[in-house]
């Protein structure tokens, strides 16, 4: 006869090891479901209250966890906040509904780009002039989609809006008007792009094109620094507050790097907005915005003891422009 043994032998610490996993992961699935119901109630009471950025906050904090769960009540969130004008939820809710790998434009995100390019947002500029121009969403107007294409051109340099511009205009008649000139030496041609998109600018800021305001004018000089005479005029805009915060430290900067260019400034061809711009004048005016640049920067150290110029131009160069101003 063979004695059986029928003894278990167990592993003590393994079997530790394995419980305590198995609470841990009780504990965190607890803990996870308490936290997502958190944020559901936390967002429905936000709404209630017309709290849209904490309402957004919660519903973004509900995507993260289970979107599939909760992607209906997050929408619903994304839009009411876009009902009261949050950028934020706007543009949550065109990505939704624009695939940008397969290139699928859905109609539903046609009222949040319309939206986001009246207040400015530039990057709605392009993909609503595709709506226009297909009529997703809306009826199809040329004209709309020639606005919004040339506002990409103008405020984000792209290239596909001004091909398209060009499409639109193969067999059209451009009007004549001094605008409308300068949009065709930018766009068509690309003749002395720089200056026209100068000229632009200089008429935004003399309210001669009513659309926008100040800020957006010197928001295209920013992005014309290179040239000599929009360089110029920011230089004037900074150090006195025209469509900007008064800023001395950066309005000398910038005039001391466009002097040397003003000085050898070269006259400029037959057809450009500024070909018989006097440079002697400029650079006459340049010298005497630089010392009282210079003033303004002295009194700004003495006021507050010391200033951080290098942080300041730092800053200034790296802040992010999103959206430019349309008069109200």
């Amino acid at each position: 006869m063979y004695e059986v043994d029928d003894t278990v032998h167990v592993d003590i610490k393994g079997f530790a090891a394995h419980m305590a996993e198995i609470r841990i992961d009780t504990l965190y699935a607890e803990q996870y479901e308490a936290e997502v119901e958190e944020y559901y109630s936390a967002l429905n009471d936000n709404l209630k209250q017309g709290l849209y950025n904490a309402a957004f906050e919660c519903a973004q904090a509900l995507r993260s966890l289970d979107f599939s769960k909760y992607m209906d009540t997050v929408i619903s969130c994304y839009k009411k906040c876009a009902e009261n004008d949050m950028v934020d939820a706007m543009l949550e809710l065109v990505r939704f509904y624009i695939d940008r790998r397969s290139l699928t434009l859905k109609a539903e995100a046609f009222p949040y780009l319309k939206r986001l390019s009246e207040l400015g947002y530039i990057e709605s500029f392009r993909l609503l002039a595709d709506y226009y121009y297909y009529g997703i969403g809306c009826e199809k107007d040329l004209i709309k989609a020639s606005h919004s294409y040339f506002e990409a051109v103008l405020f984000d340099f792209d290239g596909y809006s001004r091909e398209q511009l060009r499409n639109i205009y193969a067999h059209r008649e451009w009007p004549d008007d001094t605008i409308s000139r300068l949009i065709k030496m930018d766009v068509l041609y690309m003749e002395n792009w720089w200056h026209a998109r100068t000229k632009i600018a200089e008429l935004i800021l003399n309210g001669k094109i009513k659309e926008y305001a100040p800020e957006t004018a010197v928001y295209l000089m920013r992005k014309l620094r290179s040239d000599e005479i929009g360089g110029y005029i920011l230089g004037e805009c900074l150090l006195n507050g025209i469509g900007t915060d008064v800023n001395p430290v950066i309005a000398r900067y910038i005039l001391e790097e466009v002097k040397l260019d003003i000085e050898f400034g070269v006259e400029e061809s037959e057809g450009s907005p500024y070909e018989n711009y006097d440079y002697d004048q400029a650079y006459d005016r340049v010298t005497e915005l630089l010392v009282d640049a210079e003033h303004k920067v002295q009194e700004l150290q003495e006021k507050n003891d010391y200033i951080d110029e290098e942080q300041i131009i730092n800053d200034w160069e790296n802040e992010k422009i999103t959206t430019i101003k349309r008069k109200q």
